[in-house]
């Protein structure tokens, strides 16, 4: 077998990423419910060109499965660059990149750190990205 590399240009387009999420987490016992109320909000919004979300909640409240949703609905609607701003808490950064990770959604979750190499071009190319707010704000 020899190694071809035009089997893997233009592969097919990723899609039913929020409802294998949905199913992932009913799997898990979980209600979704509020999940599927909050994204059709989330999808309200886009339709009216609010292009950005604040997610809050109590502890264990289930912020971070809706968080994962959400990227893979919006994922799903084709968009591209998907970044994710926390707290300046790094273990909640670390928490939350590993919770995405193990969700299962693809891309994979990258550390606004791990793409500041150029050697990432992100066109043409999905991304989810971590970053904390302060980096972001002092940086420049």
């Amino acid at each position: 077998m020899t190694f071809d590399i035009n089997n893997f240009k233009n592969l097919p387009k990723k899609s039913n990423r929020y409802q294998k999420q949905l199913s992932r987490i009913k799997d898990n016992g979980l209600e979704t419910s509020f999940i599927e109320k909050a994204i059709k909000e989330a999808d309200k919004n886009l339709d009216e060109n609010i292009n950005s979300f604040i997610i809050y909640g109590d502890p264990q409240s289930g912020k971070t499965e809706m968080m994962i949703a959400l990227t893979a609905n919006l994922l799903d609607k084709k968009n591209k660059i998907i970044i994710i701003l926390l707290n300046d808490n790094i273990g909640l950064l670390e928490q939350n990149l590993k919770r995405f990770s193990l969700s299962g959604l693809d891309p994979a979750p990258k550390n606004y750190k791990e793409i500041m190499d150029n050697v990432y071009k992100i066109n043409n190319y999905e991304w989810i990205i971590f970053c904390k707010k302060t980096h972001l704000i002092y940086k420049n």
